[in-house]
């Protein structure tokens, strides 16, 4: 059985934003030369590691789809830390769906925690897909970063059906715990566009809400929240609709 780690993490970090976590001697011209290089290799870095454009197909800030891992590890790691990251690789059997699940894929995350003077921040911020060492999906779940008309994880479900007329809708069948709201996850997706957006449901105010922007490769099936073991679990719902059938 493909054991599904995202959830967990999930979870974790509802948990805590609910609770207000508090956690608490060479030659002279050498040495230029050397400076000079290690300054525009450091100025290099930070430019990209502030990037926070969202494109569709392609990438998440400065890291796109195909990059390494190694890559997406520094990136990411300089705008969040590592003290927060974890990783997971998915234990599969056969059945396995899609595809890249069967070959093998890594889940790396970079939990957004921003502690300031007065308040603690926690965003569920970076999740990284690899397979063969090769970043194959970029998930953010944290506000940081916004497509170029100007979505982001706090958009409304409104705001992206006016920016993204080619969206389908699906659901992912009987994963759900009380983080994501008691209900299955609903996922909207431009499968050619290679964008696609992941709807919790708040019991709080009774509707659901965009938890996250996925950037997935144009015409590939998108990993909802990991690998299923089956296609059974993936349903196609009316494009646009937020709640499957029979749904509480």
């Amino acid at each position: 059985m493909i054991r599904n780690r995202s959830a967990s993490f999930r979870r974790l970090v509802t948990s805590l934003s609910l609770s207000g976590l508090l956690l608490t001697s060479c030659h002279p011209a050498m040495n230029q030369t050397t400076n000079k290089a290690v300054k525009n290799a450091t100025v290099n870095a930070t430019s990209q590691a502030t990037s926070s454009l969202i494109v569709p197909g392609r990438s998440i800030g400065p890291v796109q789809l195909g990059d390494t891992r190694e890559y997406a590890q520094q990136v990411f790691g300089a705008v969040f830390g590592n003290k927060y990251y974890d990783e997971y690789t998915y234990q599969y059997s056969q059945p396995c769906w899609p595809q890249q699940c069967c070959e093998g894929v890594t889940q790396m995350h970079w939990l957004d925690y921003m502690k300031t003077q007065s308040d603690v921040q926690v965003q569920n911020g970076i999740y990284v897909y690899v397979s063969k060492g090769r970043v194959i999906q970029i998930v953010a779940a944290t506000n940081r970063y916004a497509t170029a008309n100007g979505i982001t994880s706090s958009s409304s479900p409104d705001q992206i059906r006016r920016q993204y007329p080619n969206l389908q809708s699906f659901v992912r069948l009987g994963y759900h715990t009380e983080a994501e709201g008691g209900r299955d996850i609903v996922f909207w997706d431009d499968l050619n566009g290679g964008i696609a957006f992941e709807f919790w449901y708040s019991r709080t105010s009774r509707q659901r809400y965009l938890e996250a922007i996925i950037v997935h490769e144009p015409g590939a099936q998108l990993l909802p929240e990991g690998c299923l073991e089956s296609p059974s679990e993936w349903q196609k719902l009316k494009p646009y609709f937020l709640e499957p059938p029979n749904s509480n």
